[in-house]
């Protein structure tokens, strides 16, 4: 009862690891390339809460050129960060007098909020995926080319130590 206890805790606090744990490493290297790119996405489009602090700085920029207001600048500086960003800035301008009064709002929280936890855990997966790469190149069952696929020059594979290297 009690390594079925620890089992179900482990699988609460590490969700993504049950779901990668099986799956090969050529997959978790495609899975990981994956979510690499949605993230770059997500930031990039601006629509995650505190995911671009750089989308945040433009826009103030782009505010204070255009109006010549600092305080404009850091009140949309301010808003970008806090996760309104640009596209549910457009989408609210354009649909806000369609949509029932308040209801503009509602949606771009709606879509900040599905997008910001999407972002989030797409990270956490990620690290995850990180952890099982490890585990499997220092165990002798993934590649150098798997490794630098997820870890991206951080470390050469050729200065970590497989597990029967290490000596105590």
């Amino acid at each position: 009862m009690v390594t079925l206890g620890r089992i179900l805790i482990t699988m609460q606090e590490l969700p993504f690891h049950f779901n990668n744990v099986g799956r090969s490493t050529a997959a978790l290297v495609q899975r990981y390339e994956n979510l690499s790119r949605i993230i770059w996405w997500i930031k990039a489009s601006g629509l995650a809460a505190g995911a671009s602090s750089v989308g945040a700085a433009n826009a103030g920029v782009a505010e204070a050129v255009k109006t010549g207001s600092v305080r404009a600048a850091a009140k949309k500086a301010g808003a970008r960060v806090a996760g309104y960003g640009a596209v549910p800035e457009a989408v609210a301008q354009r649909f806000g007098a369609r949509l029932p009064k308040g209801a503009g709002g509602g949606l771009a929280l709606v879509v900040i909020g599905g997008v910001t936890i999407s972002y989030y855990s797409a990270e956490r997966e990620m690290q995850e995926i990180r952890s099982l790469v490890q585990h499997r190149f220092q165990a002798g069952q993934a590649t150098d080319a798997e490794y630098r696929a997820i870890f991206a020059g951080q470390v050469d594979p050729v200065s970590i130590k497989k597990y029967w290297e290490i000596r105590s």
